[in-house]
């Protein structure tokens, strides 16, 4: 195989021994030289795999940056840091967009005499299908997949797209990724445009899987669609060789979500109001007293059970709140200790017969909250302990300072959380199965968010078999 050769002819040159070397070789092969990375010479493999039907000779004395396709930018990289640092460069596995599609290249850059020797070996595999009609088993694999999914090289490049991505937001093979986020208006859960380089697609291509929340322009549809897009990376030999992206559309679903909410939201008002004057009437008659003790004490219960209705419907209209992000603090400086008292104090006028609670507290515990949402976390907790914990067996709750946090430990003697309950434990409407009494599985999910918005948190330790404990965190004032 023939080598092209430029340069002066009469002067002492090492390129002569090299194009001898080189000249049978089945590499891809070209010298380059000074800080442009000029093509000295190159063997005809070299011009081949370049774009366009350039002439061999046509190559020479042009720059390595200025023939390269657009998506083998990494290769002129590789060329630069062999002539900087004079150390080789070795490649494996490179994913590139060549002329002739994605491939996955592997050789060397290796400096020489104060020039680079750029070796291709032949293009180890074709990562997408010559044609629409060869669809190998990963192209078959996409195409079950009921989402638009789209694989994305290290680069930013489209190396497969099954035909729910090409229909639905226009996805074609070697498209870049930019293109395809910019034409479908692709934003976050805030608004915000989101890019190939932006943090959450970023994350995929260096190893980390991530889930985010937003909407694009569905082409087919010709709206705006709310999506979740999961993103992860594709792993070859421990290494992140691609990445993977789907889009779910959940615009059915939130919408469904959204009736849901403003039902609740609705049903809890509309129960509120005669619930109120059901209560005062039940009161003005125990203030008047009743000659028969038991009518006194069946309207005693009729009160108590006004009471904990109300409670359900605070936690109805509460959850639609925190899920519309329409539920606001009123924050002042507050003594965490007090609250706790306050909240032990009046649960303990209701105890039933036989249930016991012991209080520790350490005081003062000073913060910025709302200590109206405090009291609720902490009733919260203490009536979960209650509901599980076994009669005859005391609810312990405690408050003491860690560095600089406020910890509020509420725990029983039960049966513990089940593992296998755990992770759903603080989602809305969960129950377990030895839960008792009236709740609406709202109190820890709740208590966790209400938490959150205090900048804290809470956790629990399922406690296998002694009795959970569930610690609530919050900052204290500096």
């Amino acid at each position: 195989m023939p080598l092209i050769v430029s340069g002066d002819q009469g002067r002492t040159d090492p390129v002569p021994g090299l194009a001898s070397l080189f000249a049978h070789t089945p590499m891809a092969v070209a010298v380059l030289e000074g800080s442009q990375l000029l093509h000295r010479w190159a063997n005809r493999r070299w011009v081949e795999r370049l774009p366009g039907q350039m002439d061999p000779a046509g190559v020479l004395g042009k720059s390595l940056g200025s023939v390269l396709p657009e998506g083998e930018g990494e290769l002129l990289a590789l060329c630069r840091r062999a002539l900087s640092s004079n150390e080789a460069q070795p490649f494996h596995d490179l994913h590139v967009h060549g002329a002739q599609g994605e491939v996955l290249l592997s050789g060397v850059a290796q400096p020489h005499a104060g020039r680079v020797v750029l070796q291709v070996q032949a293009e180890l595999r074709r990562l997408a299908p010559a044609n629409a009609g060869e669809l190998d088993f990963g192209d078959q694999v996409l195409e079950q997949i009921p989402h638009p999914v789209v694989v994305l090289n290290r680069i930013g490049r489209v190396l497969r797209a099954n035909n729910k991505a090409r229909t639905r937001f226009g996805v074609e093979i070697g498209q870049r990724g930019d293109d395809i986020l910019v034409a479908s208006d692709l934003r976050n859960e805030q608004g915000e445009p989101v890019t190939v380089r932006s943090v959450e697609i970023a994350k995929a291509l260096v190893g980390e899987t991530i889930e985010m929340r937003g909407s694009a322009r569905d082409r087919l549809l010709g709206e705006r669609r709310e999506c979740i897009i999961h993103s992860g990376p594709v792993m070859k030999d421990g290494r992140v060789v691609a990445g993977l992206v789907i889009s779910i559309d959940v615009t059915d679903l939130r919408r469904l979500e959204r009736a849901k909410d403003e039902f609740l939201n609705i049903a809890a008002h509309e129960l509120k109001t005669p619930l109120t004057a059901v209560r005062a009437y039940l009161q003005l008659a125990q203030r008047r007293g009743a000659a028969d003790p038991k009518v006194g004490e069946l309207i005693q219960s009729a009160v108590h059970g006004t009471y904990r209705m109300q409670r359900l419907i605070a936690d109805m209209l509460d959850t639609a709140r925190l899920e519309t992000g329409r539920l606001r603090l009123q924050t002042e400086r507050c003594d965490l200790a007090r609250i706790v008292l306050d909240v032990e104090e009046r649960f303990r006028r209701y105890l039933a017969e036989g249930r016991t609670i012991s209080v520790q507290v350490e005081a003062p515990l000073l913060l910025d909250g709302d200590p109206v949402r405090l009291d609720q976390v902490i009733g919260n907790l203490l009536s979960n302990a209650l509901r599980h914990g076994p009669p005859g067996k005391p609810v312990r709750i405690s408050a003491r300072r860690e560095s600089n946090l406020a910890i509020v430990e509420v725990a029983d003697e039960g049966e513990g959380v089940p593992p296998e309950f755990v992770p759903r434990l603080f989602e809305r409407l969960a129950r377990g199965a030895s839960a008792k009494g009236d709740g609406l599985g709202l109190g820890l999910f709740l208590a966790r968010n209400l938490a959150r918005l205090h900048h804290g948190d809470v956790t629990v330790d399922p406690g296998n078999g002694r009795g959970a404990r569930f610690a609530l965190k919050l900052p204290l004032a500096g």
